[in-house]
């Protein structure tokens, strides 16, 4: 619960929220005056821009803090282990990166296609990503 609470997470729960919020407002314009499917690419391009970086470069980061985390030595053979260990963690994780990459994926699909993009898809990646230890 706490990655909801930081600003990170506020900040991407805000955005995915009012991304959201742009969706019906474009089915309504669509169902009153037929514009709304002109309009309604725009916050989906700035969902997948903004969304796909930020899974990216949270995937980097915890690979990155988990490489971090392990102490170099000297020797050899504890270099040999490290490497392997390395390798092991690198194999876990892609295995994270490519289901957060699913999720992602699935989102932006639902979010372009017509009428469904009215659903909550950003605002519900967003936080089961955030929910995600």
């Amino acid at each position: 619960m706490s990655d909801i609470l930081n600003p990170e997470g506020v900040l991407m729960l805000f955005l995915a929220g009012m991304l959201d919020l742009i969706g019906i407002i474009c089915l309504i314009l669509d169902a009153v005056f037929s514009i709304g499917e002109i309009l309604s690419p725009i916050p989906d391009f700035i969902g997948i821009c903004f969304f796909g970086i930020w899974i990216f470069m949270r995937s980097q980061g915890e690979k990155t803090k988990k490489e971090s985390m392990k102490e170099v030595s000297g020797a050899a053979a504890e270099h040999k282990k490290r490497v392997a260990k390395t390798k092991k963690i690198f194999q876990k994780g892609t295995k994270k990166a490519s289901k957060k990459g699913l999720k992602f994926v699935l989102a932006m699909f639902g979010e372009l296609i017509p009428f469904l993009g009215a659903l909550p898809f950003w605002t519900i990646f967003v936080y089961s990503e955030l929910k995600q230890k």
